[in-house]
């Protein structure tokens, strides 16, 4: 029950799911693209440049997944 101030209500919710683990790996996971690779590792490098360089890099990754999800599209 929610608000039960004893704490003698069952819990219904059941465990909670653990949160993942932060990695301390500062480059993303390959995906076998090498042009996709390439960008998301340039993506995670622009973290510490210019907003400008940040938002570039972000943009290239986006066309990049767009036009890989409208390859899957055509297929």
């Amino acid at each position: 029950m929610i608000g039960d101030p004893h704490g003698t209500a069952p819990d219904v919710a059941g465990p909670r799911p653990q949160q993942p683990q932060q990695s301390a790996r500062s480059e993303p996971a390959l995906t076998g693209d090498v042009e996709l690779d390439a960008a998301m590792v340039a993506l995670a490098r622009a973290q510490n440049l210019s907003f400008t360089e940040r938002i570039d890099s972000g943009e290239r990754v986006h066309r990049l997944l767009q036009g890989r999800l409208g390859d899957l599209g055509r297929a």
